[in-house]
């Protein structure tokens, strides 16, 4: 965020879901780069969990929260679909040109290409070097 000072860009600490939901978040105590292992749900025994509010990224434009973004970047870990489900007044809105998705999975690729193919964006970019990232943009 730091480099982007010139770009509105917002960090917010609230998980995103499809609803607004009071839960767990697992905060994972063996700390490896690039993959957190924190969990968004019930307790888990074995891991720090503290309660805390999730929200939808629908209800946080809604209530002014945060501007209707350009681009969004989910990188997860297996909670995208409970994020996009939770973005439904964002796919008329032509403000969002691109969403970066990264698969840990790469079955799920398919899965979510045609999943976002019915709100008009395509596969655009496939990951390039160590990163898993895959971009989505409005056609």
């Amino acid at each position: 965020i730091k480099i982007n000072k010139d770009i509105d860009v917002l960090a917010m600490l609230i998980p995103l879901d499809d609803e607004k939901n009071t839960n767990f978040f697992n905060l994972n105590n063996n700390f490896v780069s690039g993959y957190s292992g924190h969990i968004f749900g019930g307790p888990i025994n074995g891991k720090l969990s503290y309660g805390i509010c999730s929200d939808t990224i629908k209800n946080l434009i809604m209530n002014n929260i945060i501007k209707s973004p350009d681009y969004i970047k989910i990188d997860v870990d297996g909670t995208e679909i409970k994020i996009l489900n939770g973005m439904e007044s964002l796919w008329s809105d032509s403000k969002l040109k691109s969403i970066l998705i990264e698969f840990n999975n790469t079955k799920d690729i398919n899965y979510y290409s045609e999943f976002l193919n019915k709100f008009g964006f395509f596969l655009s970019q496939r990951p390039n070097g160590n990163n898993l990232n895959y971009i989505f943009s409005r056609k």
